[in-house]
């Protein structure tokens, strides 16, 4: 399932970015961009001495979705700017590993053009209000200015509740892959190599010299 970009310029994360991983966001996002990519989602894993970024990125208004080929490009573009960044801001204490893949079937939903692009399809959404904290499953109905309309699974009784979730209280949404609604789908004539493209990774950064520890005589 891929999904067409109608734009390539910056479109804010429902769930902000925080620290480190902010930073990263603001340096590898304007290469996706002149590279007529879109950053779907930024993940920053472990923040020791070996942090992996993980980016998802899929190719704008290209309904046959990223190569292999773009990845590994972007790979490099984007490898060579963070390091320069890295020996410059010092983002991180030793080596990394960068990833960027596709998005994938079960893509995440990080922006509001997602909803709206998924209208009518099954989504996971876990949201928080306050302390309460709820996982949802279901069809997204609608998108509004501050939220959308699920329509969540049938109940016992085969009733369908749908409930209004705001922006705000997003944490995480993602499609639900269908096996029935993959298997309905008439195959592409076009690149073979499509969604799942897969994932291009290198090694990164600049070991950073330890500190000599003073000697007090």
């Amino acid at each position: 399932m891929v999904m067409e970009s109608q734009t390539s310029t910056t479109e804010p994360f429902l769930a902000p970015l925080r620290g480190v991983a902010e930073q990263v966001r603001a340096i590898v996002e304007p290469v996706l961009i002149d590279e007529g990519c879109e950053l779907v989602a930024l993940q920053l894993v472990g923040t020791g001495a070996h942090p992996v970024v993980r980016i998802f990125a899929d190719q704008v208004g290209d309904t046959k979705g990223i190569t292999l080929e773009q990845l590994e490009s972007l790979n490099r573009l984007v490898g060579d700017v963070l390091d320069v960044e890295d020996g410059e801001q010092s983002l991180f204490s030793g080596r990394y590993t960068l990833e960027i893949s596709s998005p994938g079937v079960e893509r995440p939903l990080t922006k509001k053009s997602h909803f709206q692009w998924a209208q009518g399809q099954e989504i996971k959404v876990r949201t928080i209000e306050g302390e309460k904290k709820q996982s949802l499953q279901g069809l997204v109905v609608s998108t509004e200015e501050n939220g959308f309309e699920i329509a969540l699974a049938s109940s016992k009784d085969g009733t369908q509740d749908t409930k209004f979730v705001p922006w705000l209280n997003i944490q995480k949404a993602n499609l639900v892959f269908s096996f029935d609604q993959a298997s309905n789908k008439k195959p592409s004539k076009g690149n073979k190599k499509q969604k799942n493209a897969g994932a291009a990774s290198r090694a990164g950064g600049i070991p950073k010299k330890k500190p000599k520890r003073r000697q007090d005589n």
